[in-house]
């Protein structure tokens, strides 16, 4: 069971009808790669005309369409159980950031041999990679300080 960090943290800022940062960002994580998981169970992406795919290809865009719509739910539940500010988001936005992380990699070696464009580098996954892992290193901050508090008081 996750326990909550204290309330004097640097998330307590609000921006969106009263939530904090952080919340608005995995509400739009979660929203994003929701509409994103959807359009891929099509079995194609966006700059592909439908049927282009070899069925078996057309599989593995679905797969991705599903690991998009499951990157959604983990988001979408840590945010509406609140637990973004506790041990579980810390292990989540970890994650999270990995992924992103991954795809930065993944699109840096297509765009060096120009297969891309830089702008798909840069968006969507650069921001919530770098916006992710603060959350992560915020969260293990407080994590570590409350640890080292309750301790203290031992």
């Amino acid at each position: 069971v996750a326990s909550p960090i204290g309330p004097q943290g640097a998330r307590q800022q609000t921006t969106l009808g009263g939530m904090d940062r952080w919340g608005v960002l995995y509400l739009s994580h979660a929203v994003l790669e929701f509409a994103l998981g959807c359009l891929k169970l099509r079995g194609r992406y966006h700059h592909e005309t439908p049927g282009s795919r070899q069925p078996r290809s057309a599989m593995y865009v679905r797969h991705h369409g599903w690991s998009l719509l499951s990157l959604a739910l983990v988001a979408a539940l840590v945010w509406w159980r609140g637990l973004v500010d506790t041990e579980t988001g810390t292990i989540v936005s970890s994650c999270l950031a990995l992924f992103h992380g991954g795809a930065v990699v993944s699109f840096l070696q297509a765009w060096f041999i120009g297969a891309v464009p830089a702008s798909k580098v840069l968006a969507p996954h650069a921001p919530y990679a770098v916006a992710l892992f603060r959350v992560a290193c915020a969260e293990y901050a407080d994590l570590i300080g409350a640890s080292q508090n309750t301790t203290a008081l031992s």
